[in-house]
C-alpha cells in the first residue's frame, strides 16, 4: 500500500517540535517492516532542514509557472466540484494578519486574488499520482492544501484519512467524502479496555465531577529560543497590536460591562445549554457549515423553544476575550435567552439541564456522561454512536428536533456502550509536534501509530458504514 501523509505548513521541528521529525521517521520505518511504503510532502520549507524521512515532496512554487490561472481556476472547480475560497477560507482564518481574532471574517482583499493556490492543487494533484497513493493522509489542521487533498481524492476514488483529537483528548481516524461528510474508523485499538472499566470510567465521572481528561505533557521551551522570536514577530501584525493597544479595555469588558448582562443561574428553570464555541477555529469555520454563525443559530433555537423552556448560554471561561461585549448585548434581545456566568461550574450546568446544544463540542460527551441527551449542528463523535443524540442540519426541523431532545431519555446502558466502543477505538497518540518527548518517545510512539492507522485503513476498507451527512 502507498500512503501520502499531507504535514502541516506550521510545524518547523526545530525549536518547539525537536521530536517531531523523529517521529514522522520512526512511521516511515515501520511502514517499510510491515510491507508499506509512505511519502511526505511539505508544503513549506519549515521542516527541509530537520526531516529526517527519505521518501518526501518539498513544494517549491518558483519551478511552477501558470498563465491564464483565472480559466484554470474555474475548470478545477467544476472538476472537483469545490471552491478555492471554501479550501482557503478555514486556512486564512488561523494566521492571517488581517485576521480580527473576534471575528469570523476576513476581509476581501484576502480572496480577491487566489492564483498563488492554483500551482499547489495542481502539484498536489501530480503528487498523488505520482506517488501512486491509495491513502492521503494528514492530521486535523485546517490548511489549504488537505482540503485540496480531499477533493482530489473523492474525484479519483482514494481514501482520503485524518486523524483529530475529537474524543475527550484522543485521537480519532475518520475518512471524508464531499465537504461535510465523513465516517470514523472504529477498529478495535485497546484490546485491554473491557466494559468494567468503562463502567468505572463514567460512574467516576458523575460521582466526582472531574475533568474528562487530562493535558497531555509538551516540549518545555526557553525564553530565548521560543518566546523571544515569537515576541519580536508579535508586532509585524496589526491585530496584534491592536489587542495590545486595547487590552486594559478588555480587562474592563470583562469585568465591569459584561457582568451587566449576566444573568443568575436558576437550576429550577427547565433549560437547554449552548456553549459558545471559539469564533475563529476549525469547529466553526471548517465543520461549522452552514451554521457559522452562532448568533444567528441561538437567535433560531430562540424562536422554537418547547413551551416553558430556557435557552441558557456562556461564554468558554477560557476564551472570554473572544466575545465582545456588543455580542452578548445582542443575545440579551432574544426572548427566552439567560446569559449565565462563566464561573458556573460545567458540571453544574450539564447535570440540571434537559438537554445539551453543540457543534462538536466535549461538552456534548460529558451530557451524555451525565445522562443528558445531546443535539448536534455539525460532524462529531457522538451523533449515529449513542441513541440520545440527535442531529440537525435543516432548520425547518428545529423545533421538532428541540421537542424530541427533551423528551428524551438517556438510558446508562447506551452510555456504557458508547464509552467502551470509543474507548476501545480511539488513539493515545497525539499528532501535536510538540507532545513527542525525546527520541526514544517518538520512535514507541510510531509504532503504536503505524498499526493503527493501518488498522483504520482496513476498517474502513472492509466494514459497511454510512456516511455522516452535514
Amino acid at each position: 500500500m502507498q500512503v501520502l501523509w499531507i504535514t502541516g505548513k506550521q510545524v518547523d521541528g526545530a525549536v518547539s517540535s525537536p521530536h517531531y521529525p523523529d517521529f514522522l521517521k520512526g512511521v516511515e520505518v515501520e511502514m517499510e517492516k510491515l510491507g508499506h511504503k509512505i511519502h511526505f510532502i511539505f508544503f513549506s520549507d519549515t521542516m527541509k532542514k530537520s526531516a529526517m524521512t527519505k521518501n518526501n515532496f518539498f513544494y517549491e512554487p518558483e519551478k511552477i509557472e501558470i498563465k491564464n490561472t483565472d480559466k484554470i481556476a474555474a475548470k478545477l472547480e467544476n472538476l472537483y466540484k469545490f471552491t478555492f475560497k471554501q479550501a482557503y477560507f478555514p486556512d486564512q482564518i488561523q494566521v492571517s494578519k488581517y485576521q480580527d481574532y473576534r471575528k469570523i471574517h476576513l476581509p476581501e482583499k484576502e480572496f480577491r486574488n487566489l492564483s498563488h493556490l492554483i500551482p499547489r492543487f495542481l502539484y498536489l494533484e501530480k503528487v498523488i499520482e505520482k506517488s501512486a497513493a491509495d491513502v492521503v493522509f494528514c492530521d486535523q489542521s485546517s490548511e489549504v492544501e488537505m482540503e485540496f487533498g480531499r477533493s482530489i481524492c473523492l474525484k479519483k476514488k482514494k481514501m482520503f484519512l485524518r486523524q483529530a483529537e475529537l474524543f475527550l483528548g484522543q485521537g480519532v481516524f475518520y475518512q471524508q467524502f464531499e465537504f461535510g461528510k465523513e465516517v470514523m474508523a472504529l477498529p478495535v485499538l485497546n484490546k485491554g479496555v473491557t466494559m468494567p472499566q468503562a463502567k468505572k470510567f463514567v460512574d467516576d465521572f458523575v460521582k466526582n465531577n472531574r475533568s474528562s481528561y487530562a493535558r497531555r505533557p509538551r516540549v518545555p521551551v526557553g525564553i530565548k529560543s521560543y518566546y523571544l522570536p515569537r515576541l519580536l514577530r508579535f508586532y509585524r501584525y496589526p491585530q496584534f497590536v491592536k489587542l495590545a493597544l486595547i487590552s486594559p479595555f478588555l480587562f474592563i469588558e470583562e469585568k465591569v460591562f459584561k457582568k451587566l448582562y449576566e444573568d443568575k443561574y436558576d437550576s429550577s428553570k427547565p433549560y437547554l445549554f449552548f456553549g459558545f464555541h471559539l469564533p475563529t477555529e476549525s469547529t466553526i469555520s471548517l465543520r461549522g457549515l452552514p451554521y457559522m454563525t452562532q448568533l444567528s443559530l441561538i437567535e433560531s433555537i430562540s424562536r422554537v423553544l418547547p413551551i416553558g423552556y430556557y435557552l441558557y448560554v456562556r461564554e468558554h471561561p477560557d476564551w472570554r476575550k473572544h466575545f465582545p461585549f456588543s455580542y452578548l448585548k445582542k443575545i440579551k434581545e432574544l426572548p427566552c435567552v439567560r446569559i449565565i456566568p462563566p464561573k458556573i461550574p460545567i458540571s453544574t450546568v450539564l447535570k440540571n439541564s434537559r438537554g445539551v446544544l453543540a457543534y462538536g463540542a466535549t461538552t456534548g460527551i460529558e451530557a451524555l456522561l451525565y445522562g443528558k441527551p445531546v443535539l448536534s449542528f455539525a460532524p462529531n463523535v457522538y451523533y449515529g454512536l449513542h441513541k440520545s443524540v440527535g442531529y440537525c442540519s435543516n432548520l425547518f426541523e428545529l423545533g421538532a428536533k428541540l421537542v424530541k431532545l427533551v423528551n428524551t431519555k438517556v438510558e446508562k446502558e447506551d452510555t456504557y456502550k458508547y464509552i467502551h466502543k470509543m474507548l476501545r477505538s480511539t488513539s493515545d497518540i497525539s499528532l501535536d509536534a510538540g507532545t513527542f518527548l525525546s527520541g526514544e518517545d517518538s520512535k514507541n510512539k510510531a509504532q503504536i501509530f503505524t498499526k493503527e492507522l493501518l488498522s483504520s485503513i482496513d476498517y474502513l476498507k472492509t466494514t459497511k458504514h454510512e456516511k455522516f451527512e452535514s
